[in-house]
């Protein structure tokens, strides 16, 4: 079908097929779509530029898309003409279809340290060698256990 060719007149109201255009599914967008489902009409959204100087019709099909994020952000641009519009039944089947195929991804937990006893970590703070119970703590500078004194 040609675009810009009359579908239905019903007084001075006319439905325009303004072209075809395909709807690009991406997994990364299956919350977005889950959120369109649960609407009460899920929808496609429609984009409508400003056609060139000249062009037979003021306006030119531009985006078709089921995700609702684009749709805000379109709307957000402020260009165009952005319409919704009922999503056909069939083209419902297959976005559930998607879902289901594109479950979302398990939500991210940040992982806790172990707990770790300071007291425990005692690594470079003692001498190699075991100290025997009551035994003085060696000082730093001062005679070692393995010095003999003067008398060497």
């Amino acid at each position: 079908m040609e675009d810009w060719h009359p579908m239905v007149s019903e007084g001075t109201t006319t439905r325009f097929h303004a072209g075809t255009k395909n709807v690009t599914l991406h997994r990364k967008l299956v919350e977005a779509y889950r959120i369109n489902l649960a609407l009460e009409v899920p929808s496609l959204w429609i984009m409508l530029d400003a056609a060139d100087p000249g062009a037979a019709q003021p306006w030119e099909l531009s985006i078709i898309t089921a995700c609702p994020y684009d749709a805000q952000d379109l709307a957000d641009s402020g260009e165009g003409i952005l319409e919704q519009v009922p999503m056909p039944e069939d083209l419902v089947a297959l976005l559930v279809e998607f879902v289901r195929a594109h479950p979302l991804p398990e939500e991210f937990r940040k992982r806790r340290r172990d707990e770790v006893k300071v007291e425990d970590l005692k690594f470079g703070k003692e001498p190699i060698f075991a100290r025997g119970p009551g035994a003085p703590r060696p000082v730093e500078g001062g005679p070692s256990a393995d010095d003999e004194g003067c008398n060497g």
